[in-house]
């Protein structure tokens, strides 16, 4: 699974819409608590290489890959 994330819940739900509209699904989730601050992330499991390209074009995005 890979994450992508965001450095806002507004841009991650935007690139979960986009993402949608693709034909993709993905799951939010919040990265930080309040006190730490604001990162969202967006949990890929199917097709990450694609989704990885389409995110990076649009809208930049870090990654977070996790070992399998």
């Amino acid at each position: 699974m890979s994450t992508a994330i965001f450095p806002s819940e507004t841009l991650a739900r935007r690139a979960q819409k986009f993402l949608a509209m693709n034909g993709y699904t993905c799951a939010l989730v919040r990265l930080t608590t309040p006190k730490e601050g604001c990162r969202y992330g967006l949990n890929i499991s199917e097709h990450a290489k694609e989704v990885e390209t389409l995110l990076q074009n649009r809208f930049h995005v870090e990654w977070k890959r996790d070992s399998a």
